[in-house]
C-alpha cells in the first residue's frame, strides 16, 4: 500500500497530505533491502569497509543517469570514502557501525551546493552573524569595547525592572541583558569559520597604557601574558625610539622643539612667539 505524509500543520486551512503511491514505496523498500544485503556485516579494516561501500554504490544505483546535483552528492560520497580508506594504515579492525558513524561525521563536514563567492568581506559583527566563512579575523576584542561597557539605570535598577515585569507585566528594558546578546554574538562569530579563527585585541593604546583583552577571551588565553602570540613587526617599520614613543614624548626629547614641531606639521612660528611671550612675562630670556 501507499504512504501518506502530513504537511502544512501551521493552520487548519493549510493542512494537507502528500500521498506516495504503492509502487514508489515498494521500490524504496527493495532498494534499501539491496543495499543492506550488499554491505558486509562482519568486522573489517577501514579500507575494506570503504571498498565495500563503494562497490555497493556502483551496483545499487544507476550512476550514469544522475542529475548534476545528484552527481555532486555521489562525488562527495566517493571523496569521503577515499578519506576513510586512508585510515587503513592504522591496521585496525572495526565494526561496520563504527565505520558508518565515522562516515556520517565526515559527511556532515562537507558542503554541497553552489560554490560560495570567493574574496574578503569586511563586516561588523551584527552584519556577519549567521554567515559561513572559511576564515574569520575578529578585531577589537578589548574590554569595554566588545562587550561594550554597560551600566544600570541609576534611578530604576535592573532588579526593579524585572520585578515590575513580573508583577505588573510592563516590560522595561533590562540593560545588563545586553551582555547576553553580545555573548551570543561572540558565539556566532566563533562558530562561523570552517577552517580558522583569529582573535585580535590591542595590548596598549597610543599613550602606551596597557589595555585588557575582552572577558570573552579569558577562557582561551594563557595565564602568562608572555605566552600570548604577538604580531611581529617588520624590520622596515622599526625606527628606534619612534617605534614605541608618542609624538608628545618625541617633542619633549627633541633638542630643538621648533624643528620637531615643524616636522610633525605644527606651527613652529607660533610656538616661538608664545615662548618669547612667556619669557617676557617671567622676566627671563629663555624658558626651560
Amino acid at each position: 500500500r501507499g504512504f501518506r505524509i502530513a504537511a502544512g500543520r501551521e493552520t487548519a486551512d493549510d493542512r494537507r497530505s502528500i500521498v506516495v503511491p504503492p509502487a514508489a514505496v515498494r521500490a524504496l523498500r527493495a532498494a534499501i533491502r539491496r543495499v543492506r544485503h550488499a554491505l558486509p556485516a562482519a568486522d573489517a579494516g577501514w579500507g575494506g569497509h570503504a571498498t565495500a561501500h563503494l562497490e555497493t554504490l556502483r551496483r545499487c544505483f544507476r550512476l550514469d543517469m544522475l542529475l548534476d546535483e545528484e552527481a555532486q552528492v555521489v562525488e562527495a560520497v566517493r571523496d569521503v570514502l577515499a578519506t576513510l580508506a586512508g585510515l587503513d594504515a592504522l591496521g585496525e579492525t572495526i565494526p561496520r557501525a563504527a565505520f558508518v558513524e565515522a562516515f556520517e561525521r565526515e559527511c556532515r563536514r562537507r558542503r554541497l551546493g553552489a560554490p560560495a563567492p570567493r574574496g574578503v568581506a569586511v563586516l561588523d559583527a551584527m552584519a556577519a552573524r549567521g554567515l559561513p566563512f572559511r576564515h574569520v579575523f575578529l578585531l577589537g576584542l578589548n574590554a569595554r569595547v566588545f562587550p561594550r561597557f554597560i551600566v544600570e539605570e541609576p534611578f530604576i535598577s535592573d532588579a526593579v525592572r524585572r520585578e515590575v515585569f513580573r508583577v505588573l507585566g510592563h516590560h522595561l528594558p533590562v540593560r545588563l541583558d545586553a551582555y547576553d546578546e553580545e555573548r551570543l554574538l561572540f558565539h556566532l562569530m566563533r562558530s562561523a569559520p570552517a577552517e580558522g579563527l583569529v582573535c585580535l585585541y590591542q595590548r596598549a593604546d597610543a599613550d602606551g597604557r596597557l589595555r585588557d583583552p575582552s572577558p570573552f577571551l579569558r577562557p582561551f588565553l594563557p595565564l602568562a601574558r608572555e605566552a600570548i602570540d604577538a604580531i611581529p613587526r617588520s624590520d622596515r617599520a622599526k625606527r628606534g625610539r619612534g617605534e614605541i614613543a608618542t609624538p608628545r614624548e618625541l617633542l619633549r626629547a627633541a633638542p630643538d622643539a621648533s624643528a620637531a614641531l615643524a616636522a610633525f606639521g605644527f606651527d613652529a612660528l607660533a610656538y616661538d612667539r608664545a615662548r618669547a611671550f612667556l619669557a617676557a612675562l617671567d622676566g627671563e630670556r629663555e624658558v626651560s
